[in-house]
């Protein structure tokens, strides 16, 4: 199985990318992207997603370097998570991302609803 790509310096988690697709970064306050990273690793087929689902600090993102960032390529769409880390935030926060991901084909079906609000951009 293969593990995320990470940078832990700048609290960046790539999911995906060994199927060509759409990129979709979601921005997350330091709290709940431990949480979610944590429960995304957990996905046995996170691997095999088209495209990517980029899971990123909004805290460090700014301070991240150059070369972190360009790795990203670009970028199809961007989510902020408004959650804090409590309670059922992590679960909304899953089912968040996962249907904006639904809404631009990376993932599709297994009851995953699709998004109705328009991307953050």
């Amino acid at each position: 199985m293969t593990r995320p790509a990470a940078a832990p310096e700048t609290d960046i988690v790539i999911h995906g990318g060994m199927r060509p697709g759409p990129t979709l970064l979601v921005l997350m306050a330091p709290e709940l992207f431990a949480v979610l990273a944590a429960r995304f690793a957990e996905v046995p087929s996170m691997p095999w997603i088209r495209g990517r689902i980029v899971l990123a600090n909004l805290d460090r993102i700014a301070s991240a370097p150059a070369s972190t960032l360009n790795r990203l390529g670009p970028i199809d769409a961007t989510v902020k998570l408004p959650f804090a880390a409590t309670g059922t935030a992590d679960r909304d926060g899953c089912r968040h991302v996962l249907s904006h991901a639904a809404s631009l084909g990376i993932i599709a079906g297994r009851g995953i609803p699709y998004c109705t609000a328009p991307h953050d951009s």
